[in-house]
């Protein structure tokens, strides 16, 4: 079994930004799409601590490519023999590409693009660096981003997602420091939400939890759609951004896991919104950061409890991922 994050960046330009681009012959939505989007897969080796899997990685570098074998043994349930998997293979072509060749005798190999392939070497300061870093310069530009963390399941990618909050967190207070003698005065505030079995809650709320409702703001206003009721916390520094994600983390749905120590039940929302104005002129800008954690959908047996719960909560993180592919193929 192959292990791996995804990662998208998707971006998207504000209509009272004129760019470069608004003065020559417009894009269709498809092609402003395909243009602001990137994808990126990282590979990295199975979890040392994880009781299901025992695996080893082997390295075959030639001067042009390099290739990882995966061989993975899964536990079974008590009572029942435990099963090898035959190996898989994933030669890394490019920096951009790689194939997930099959084992024998049929060795066929599969070709997957990506706008960057990341190996087990790219630390998580790299990761930030190159794909969460340049959306902050962005969101203080007034653009509209989102940052997508996706993986197969149980190798502790919400840790890694946690991880690049800090490092973003305390990047959008070195920015907002540095700004604070400018001209232009900065507002930030954040809302923390989660998806679980198709409804909406909010995690900086406290108290009962209560299902929220998906509103659409009135044309001409700024943005598109909103959750109604949820928190905008307004933040000023990094402490006061962590300490309102770490609150909204523990209220977040999860489960225990018999790999990972527990695994996300529903899907979180991140968004950080920064409005800008300036006291000679009129109006304001806005500029917005979205990052979203995905769950995914895990085998029954690799949860330390096994009920209808967990059942229904696969069912529906399944539906809402078809959803978002249906929205992504849409685009293609």
């Amino acid at each position: 079994q192959m292990l791996r994050h995804h990662g998208s960046v998707a971006k998207q330009k504000p209509s009272s930004r004129p760019s470069q681009s608004a003065f020559q012959q417009p894009h269709s939505k498809r092609e402003m799409f395909l243009e602001n989007t990137r994808v990126v897969v990282r590979i990295r080796p199975l979890p040392e601590d994880d009781s299901r899997v025992l695996s080893h990685i082997d390295h075959n570098t030639s001067p042009s490519k390099q290739a990882i074998k995966v061989v993975t043994s899964l536990s079974m349930p008590p009572n029942q023999n435990t099963m090898l998997a035959e190996p898989q293979t994933i030669r890394f072509n490019s920096a951009t590409s790689l194939d997930l060749i099959s084992p024998a005798p049929v060795l066929k190999a599969t070709t997957y693009s990506f706008d960057q392939v990341c190996d087990e070497y790219v630390s998580q300061e790299e990761l930030y660096r190159d794909y969460l870093s340049p959306l902050v310069t962005d969101l203080f530009e007034g653009y509209h981003s989102t940052f997508l963390a996706y993986e197969q399941g149980g190798i502790q990618k919400t840790f890694v997602v946690d991880e690049l909050c800090k490092e973003l967190f305390s990047h959008l207070s070195e920015v907002l420091n540095r700004e604070s003698d400018s001209s232009l005065s900065y507002g930030m505030a954040m809302t923390f939400v989660e998806v679980y079995q198709e409804e909406v809650y909010d995690l900086l709320a406290t108290g009962e939890r209560k299902g929220l409702r998906i509103r659409e703001k009135p044309k001409g206003t700024h943005g598109s759609v909103y959750v109604e009721k949820a928190i905008n916390a307004r933040v000023n520094n990094a402490q006061e951004m962590l300490s309102a994600y770490k609150a909204g983390c523990k209220r977040r749905r999860k489960a225990a896991h018999r790999g990972s120590g527990c695994t996300s039940c529903s899907h979180t929302l991140l968004t950080i919104s920064l409005v800008v104005t300036a006291t000679e002129y009129p109006g304001a800008a806005y500029g917005q950061l979205t990052v979203v954690d995905l769950a995914n959908a895990q085998r029954q047996d690799s949860f330390q409890r096994t009920d209808g719960i967990r059942d229904m909560e696969n069912k529906w993180i399944n539906k809402s991922l078809a959803a978002l592919g249906n929205i992504f193929a849409a685009q293609e």
